[in-house]
């Protein structure tokens, strides 16, 4: 996208990289958790659905 404005357009490009690397720290987070907890709750749902009735 390109604007009349140079400077118009390079804030916007920074803002648009600013927000891939919030995102990008978002999913670092996400990674950074051990990956035991996940697989408990996994198999924890598992454990209910395949529970005999």
């Amino acid at each position: 996208m390109t604007y009349s404005n140079g400077v118009r357009d390079d804030t916007q490009q920074l803002r648009d990289i600013q927000d891939l690397i919030a995102k990008l720290e978002d999913v670092n987070r996400k990674l950074a958790q051990p990956l035991r907890a996940m697989t408990m709750a996994r198999g924890a749902d598992a454990e209910t659905t395949d529970a005999p009735s």
